[in-house]
């Protein structure tokens, strides 16, 4: 059998290749779970930064009188004109 002819002797070829192989793929697989672990904490911080920044928005468009200073319009934001 010529498949069992690599398995003979020297077999600290075949176990230090595979030993070498194995450090890669756990190697690449802990940088693979901090980099999920890193997107997901950005993910949340952006998330958290959105929602600061709407309420701020949604507290400075509205005067103390309760009349709305700001118009929304899609994608822009734009000053009320007075007398509309």
């Amino acid at each position: 059998m010529p498949a069992l002819d690599w398995l003979r002797p020297p077999r600290y070829v075949l176990t230090l290749s595979l030993l070498v192989t194995l450090a890669a793929v756990c190697a690449m697989a802990w940088l693979g779970s901090e980099l999920l672990a890193r997107e997901r904490a950005l993910d949340a911080q952006r998330a958290r930064e959105s929602r600061a920044g709407s309420r701020l928005m949604a507290r400075q468009s509205i005067s103390p009188k309760g009349e709305c200073r700001v118009c929304w319009s899609p994608g822009t934001l734009r000053p009320a004109r007075s007398g509309t």
